[in-house]
């Protein structure tokens, strides 16, 4: 790689060097691990100073991954998405886009191993800097939910899931508000992913919705400024009806999950929003009559962290603590007391 790295800036269109790139392109994955990680190291360094490099690099490994057709080729194909997640942060536009695409299309061939690391290469490229733009990133994702597992208690569930944390994280840098506009898409899927009977599904679920909420509301929001001043509603209502839904009892069995992700929710949306959310605070209090109730703890801090969003005052408005019935006074939700006080 040095004598390729002395001579391109020289012979930019000098046979031999290209001869010997694709020469070295073949040993990416070689079937003896000390050599094929010489090779990809190399090959990374170069792609790194060279753009011609990446180009001939990622077109092999494309031309690679189109041939695959089973599991004789398993192995190659790991070798080849293990390389080329590296250098695509070093791509043209057009370089990658062709590389994400073909990425989604060995996604879609439901091979597990395959599928697996096809998602991580695409995690791993969403977390560096690239000339991933706005628009390719919207459309990945959407390529991304129409290639959803078949059943959400395999495994490869986790790894889509990163995936599109991932995706919906890079958003919020290049694009915010498509990231708030595509948050019901995100939402609607983890409402599915959230009953899976796989514990390790539930809890990448959980993280997805806390790392949006952390990630995309702020910048996301910062666009919606207009909506947000007249009390309109605007996408992320949808987001937010969505996660009143998980208050049902059909989710009780993940309500842990539910009100942890909640508290996110209130923790980082500003103030000026809290309007949003009045129409689930109910939903939200009326959770603790539920038969077999056992989240005392975490539903007082999830309530308490809605109290501090919007305001005892406004609490009291949606969910009076006393009724009174003619001479008689009610307290049928003392409970709210002590949060109140705390």
């Amino acid at each position: 790689s040095s004598g390729i790295n002395a001579e391109w800036p020289l012979r930019p269109g000098e046979l031999s060097v290209i001869h010997m790139l694709n020469f070295l392109i073949k040993f990416v994955s070689h079937g003896k691990p000390k050599i094929r990680h010489a090779a990809q190291r190399s090959l990374r360094n170069l792609a790194r100073e060279i753009p011609q490099v990446c180009k001939l690099a990622i077109h092999s490994c494309v031309e690679s991954l189109n041939n695959f057709v089973g599991s004789k080729d398993e192995k190659l194909t790991m070798h080849t998405i293990s390389f080329i997640r590296y250098i695509l942060p070093h791509a043209t536009v057009e370089d990658l886009k062709v590389s994400m695409e073909t990425l989604l299309q060995v996604i879609t061939l439901r091979h597990t191993k395959i599928t697996s690391a096809a998602l991580q290469a695409l995690g791993q490229v969403f977390k560096l800097d690239s000339a991933l733009t706005g628009e390719m990133q919207g459309q990945i994702l959407m390529s991304l939910f129409v290639s959803k597992p078949a059943n959400f208690d395999h495994p490869v569930t986790t790894v889509w899931l990163e995936a599109l944390s991932s995706g919906y994280g890079k958003l919020a840098e290049v694009e915010p508000k498509l990231g708030l506009t595509m948050g019901h898409r995100l939402f609607s899927v983890c409402s599915d992913t959230l009953l899976s009977e796989n514990l390790d599904v539930v809890q990448i679920t959980l993280v997805t919705l806390q790392e949006y909420f952390t990630k995309n509301l702020a910048p996301g929001l910062e666009h919606f400024q207009s909506e947000i001043s007249a009390q309109k509603k605007f996408p992320l209502s949808k987001v937010i009806e969505t996660m009143g839904g998980m208050l049902k009892l059909t989710y009780q069995p993940v309500w842990d999950a539910v009100l942890e992700a909640l508290g996110s929710l209130f923790e980082n949306l500003p103030g000026s929003c809290s309007y949003l959310v009045h129409g689930i605070i109910p939903t939200l209090f009326v959770v603790r009559n539920a038969p077999n109730f056992e989240n005392g703890n975490l539903f007082a801090s999830t309530v308490g962290k809605a109290i501090k969003l919007i305001g005892v005052e406004k609490i009291l408005e949606i969910y009076p603590i006393s009724l009174t019935n003619g001479s008689k006074v009610d307290i049928p939700n003392s409970w709210l007391l002590p949060i109140l006080k705390d």
